[in-house]
């Protein structure tokens, strides 16, 4: 047995370091070695754990891996080592991320002097990524730089790198990212990529081995059931066991659990087998089962499941909805933060006055049924003592399971609910006096965010009893979402902030100006100054007509609307503004509007006008006045 802890600091210069930030123990069994171009993949197999949570493994392949080798340009510079390509297929559950980390594990530092380890199940993950790799490596990027920019840069440093590389693309399972995942691939240089990815059918443009395809052998399926981790002991033969592994199906998490429901409850492979046949429940076919989770087990894990779930529930009911409510949120990286210090507001009224370890207690049974397991915090993470260090991950399966034993009106209310709570944990100005803190806090959140909102949509289309507190989740969200140049997702949550504010607030309300503004921010910050228009004028008229001329969000509006007719070269309407400004006091208007009537620029020359406006900035003063 080994110890492997994939964590370390890193610059440029530094070779033998490793990002991950995950640690594991591994425990060998048998291995099968892939040969691809110049890479060679050997996948070390057996059962790989987690320090503190046993997770999912894939064991003991019996089968011929299969897959069709992507060929690469070759060159002639030595220096430019051809890239090896691989990506790891096959439903979750399966151990793709476990084969990838005891890849990492077995060749670093020999092999490779520098891993890294990408999230890539969203666009803002990847993004995210980029960034920690380009601080850890010392790189010069500008915070305003945009993605593309970024990618240039960090891509240059893979190029250049005088040790070999490797990089794990991890969960590539959203369409959207990979057209942004295939930019961001060094195209030369001395290294590999490796991708884990669910999706069998899009074009990975890699060799390709397919988990879905291979077999557990029986010996290491009986190991990881029976919970017997001595690798020189030979594993029982019981006939139960191996019944229960062939109503599972052979799939590794679904062993895993059925071992964890014995080790918990003490039950033999008998008592289970028997309670397993019990309780299966026909919940739905197997064609809208694959449909709702998109793999071809999913009807046996779901009855594994559901056996866990049946559990929990009866053994502690708090712990069954902390789980539903996980069953809304993005899969990983869960603040336990966010239910500490809301957990009235997004548990149901049942759970109210909860004690102090009531929480904990919940989350140690879902950690032991391998429900859901805890994230190491890193590094940096505590010695800075953030509060949001403490995070748990559920496996996505669990999510769809769970989520699929809930009705409709429930699911709206535990929506409706997380809206609420992740709302109170929103930054605002007066809170946060810069950007890089009001982003640490959103890189945080947004992941749970898209996921809650997308959840919210599909279950209230047709309702208009909306969140009160949607709009308040919304606003820093798309501001976020636009200052990392995440456009597509920031426009569908700015249009859907001024739809909500409208059903809640009306039309003519000062947060349905607020909406409108980030919306014309977002089309702004896309040089789109068109599309900006109309929705910033609409926020100024808004603003003017509930909150008065002189009020501060109408002066920001007001400016927000000159920079856009500023770019559209409409000058007269450009001293209008300044003309409505200026009256109400604005020192910067009446200075800027004293210099347009001396020099004619979008006004008729008048040195009358521009004395007169030039007298009153005495009157005002700097401190008043809002800077565009």
């Amino acid at each position: 047995m080994a110890n492997a802890s994939f964590e370390g600091d890193i610059t440029a210069d530094n070779g033998a370091t490793v990002i991950a930030g995950i640690q594991c123990e591994i425990h060998d069994t048998h291995n099968t070695t892939i040969n691809f171009g110049q890479m060679t993949i050997t996948i070390y197999l057996g059962s790989i754990k987690h320090l503190s949570t046993t997770i999912h493994v894939l064991a003991g392949l019996n089968h011929h891996c299969q897959f069709s080798t992507y060929s690469k340009r070759e060159t002639t510079d030595s220096k430019d080592c051809s890239l090896g390509r691989v990506a790891l297929i096959g439903l979750g559950g399966m151990g793709k991320t476990q084969i990838a980390l005891e890849y990492c594990f077995r060749n670093y530092p020999d092999k490779y002097q520098y891993v890294f380890w990408m999230m890539a199940d969203s666009e803002e993950s990847l993004n995210s990524s980029f960034l920690k790799v380009a601080k850890l490596l010392n790189l010069s990027i500008n915070v305003n730089d945009n993605l593309t920019v970024r990618i240039s840069i960090i891509k240059q440093w893979f190029h250049n790198a005088r040790r070999r590389w490797l990089m794990v693309f991890d969960n590539a399972d959203d369409e959207s990212v990979y057209t942004l995942m295939r930019k961001s691939y060094p195209n030369k240089g001395d290294g590999d990529i490796i991708l884990t990815t669910r999706d069998a059918v899009a074009d990975h443009k890699t060799a390709e081995i397919r988990l879905d395809e291979m077999i557990i052998d029986m010996e290491s399926a009986l190991k990881l059931l029976l919970r017997n981790n001595n690798p020189t002991s030979t594993c029982t033969t019981d006939p139960v066991a191996q019944q229960i592994i062939e109503e599972l199906g052979y799939l590794p998490l679904a062993i895993d659990l059925a071992g964890a429901c014995m080790e918990r409850d003490d039950l033999t492979p008998d008592e289970f087998l028997t309670n397993f046949k019990t309780n299966q429940k026909e919940y739905l076919h197997m064609e809208e089962l694959i449909k709702a989770t998109g793999n071809n087990y999913a009807h046996t894990v779901w009855t594994v499941w559901d056996l866990s779930f049946t559990r929990v529930k009866e053994q502690n009911p708090l712990a069954a909805n902390f789980l539903n409510a996980c069953a809304f949120l993005h899969p990983d990286n869960i603040p336990l933060r966010l239910f500490r210090a809301h957990s009235e507001r997004i548990l149901p009224p049942t759970f109210t006055n909860l004690q102090p370890r009531s929480l904990e207690k919940a989350l140690s049974l879902l950690c032991s049924s391998s429900l859901v397991r805890r994230t190491s915090a890193t590094t940096a993470e505590r010695s800075s003592n953030d509060v949001y260090r403490e995070k748990i991950s559920i496996h996505r399966l669990v999510q769809n399971i769970v989520r699929l034993e809930i009705n409709d009106t429930e699911k709206f209310q535990w929506c409706m609910r997380l809206i609420s709570g992740l709302s109170r944990e929103m930054p605002s100005n007066s809170e946060h006096d810069t950007y890089e803190q009001f982003r640490n806090i959103m890189e945080v959140y947004v992941p749970h965010i898209q996921r809650v909102v997308l959840q919210f949509r599909q279950c209230g289309n047709e309702r208009r009893d909306i969140s009160n507190e949607l709009p308040s989740l919304l606003s820093p969200t798309v501001i976020y979402l636009t200052r990392q140049a995440l456009f597509e997702s920031a426009k569908d949550f700015a249009e859907l902030a001024v739809a909500s504010s409208e059903i809640i607030n009306g039309p003519e309300h000062s947060d349905t100006a607020t909406a409108l503004s980030n919306l014309s921010y977002l089309y702004t910050s896309q040089q789109n100054f068109e599309a900006a228009n109309p929705h910033g004028r609409r926020a100024l008229a808004i603003c003017r007509k509930v909150l008065g001329q002189s009020h501060k969000n109408t002066i920001e509006s007001l400016y927000n609307l000159v920079y856009i007719y500023l770019k559209l070269n409409m000058e007269e309407h450009v001293t209008w503004l300044y003309l409505d400004a200026a009256e109400a006091g604005d020192y910067v208007a009446q200075r800027e509007l004293a210099r347009r009537y001396q020099y004619g620029i979008g006004v008729t020359m008048d040195d009358d006008a521009a004395f007169h406006w030039l007298s009153q900035t005495l009157r005002s003063t700097k401190a008043s006045s809002i800077s565009w």
